[in-house]
Order: C-alpha cells, then sequence, then structure tokens
C-alpha cells in the first residue's frame, strides 16, 4: 500500500516538475527575447511621457539615418542637432497644443507631417511632441512600418512622411497655426 502510494506521489512530483520546467523556459525565453517595458506607478506621469529618449548616436550616424528617410537639411539638423533631453515623445495632444517639434496626421489619412512650431487644430488629429527625443523619429511605428495609414481607397498602406505643409502631396486637411 505504502509503496503504491510512494508510486503516485513520485508521479505526481514528476508532472509538476516537468510543468515547472515548461513554464520555466517559457518565461526565461519571453525575458530574453521581448523588450523591456516600463510600467509607471503614477498614471499621471504616463501622460507626460510614453517614449524614453534613444541613446544618443554619433551625429554622422543621425545624418545618414535621417537622410535615408528623406529628412529636408533644416529638419535633419533640427533632429540631430537637437539636445537630447525631456521625459521623451509625449502622448496624444489635445487641441490648441503649440507644438515646439513633433508629428501630426489626421483620420483616414496616409501622410504623417514632421513639423516645427504648429498648433493642433480642431479636427480630429493625432499630434505628438518630441521635443528633447528627435531622433526617437527613427523608431516611429510609421517610419519603421509597424503603423499603416488609409489609403483613399480604404487599403492599409505605408505611410508618407511630409516635412511641410506645401509640397504637392503634402497640404494638410486642415490648418495648423503657425506652421514653419
Amino acid at each position: 500500500m505504502f509503496r503504491l502510494i510512494g508510486q503516485i506521489l513520485g508521479f505526481i512530483a514528476g508532472v509538476i516538475l516537468i510543468i515547472a520546467l515548461v513554464f520555466g523556459v517559457i518565461i526565461l525565453g519571453r525575458m530574453v527575447f521581448q523588450p523591456a517595458v516600463a510600467v509607471a506607478s503614477n498614471p499621471e506621469a504616463v501622460s507626460a511621457s510614453v517614449v524614453s529618449n534613444p541613446v544618443s548616436a554619433p551625429a554622422s550616424d543621425c545624418v545618414k539615418r535621417a537622410e535615408e528617410i528623406g529628412a529636408p537639411k533644416d529638419v535633419v539638423s533640427a533632429i540631430c542637432d537637437a539636445t537630447p533631453g525631456g521625459n521623451g515623445v509625449s502622448m496624444r495632444l489635445p487641441v490648441g497644443t503649440v507644438v515646439k517639434i513633433g508629428t501630426i496626421t489626421f483620420d483616414a489619412e496616409d501622410r504623417v507631417w514632421f513639423l516645427q512650431g504648429f498648433t493642433t487644430p480642431l479636427m480630429a488629429n493625432y499630434a505628438f511632441e518630441y521635443a528633447g527625443a528627435e531622433t526617437a523619429l527613427f523608431d516611429a511605428p510609421f517610419v519603421v512600418g509597424s503603423e499603416l495609414g488609409w489609403g483613399k481607397d480604404g487599403t492599409r498602406v505605408p505611410f508618407k512622411v511630409c516635412w511641410d505643409t506645401t509640397s504637392e502631396g503634402c497640404i494638410p486637411p486642415t490648418e495648423l497655426f503657425p506652421t514653419k
């Protein structure tokens, strides 16, 4: 009788050990292969910053990356000569916010504008401040392709980055005051 109970307990212990090993490998794999996610202890602090400043690359690397995504020379200097600091890329900004340097797009758009000195308009928009975190642009979802815009025919398409509000194909659907 005791031998049977011992065998049953041994079997149960073996099953528990196998399950623990499987979950241990899964957890270890997640820790190694998934990026770290910061959890804010203060929910209000999250609205101030969601993307931390990336480590600054040498200026020549920054210039090369900016040119690869099509940034004009004045925007390259605004990105690469900026002094890193601040809290990172902001959360979505409310209407009427004056943006020193940042991005904006609108509902049903396939364009994102990276601009300096604009005010978020009344119409539905998605605006973010990049001041102090300008190089975070290189890792933005619309740049790396992990976020898609909406084509005129309703299909999902890669975003086009507009560097001003006057170039052909880059006139926004509303006015942004003031823009530079």
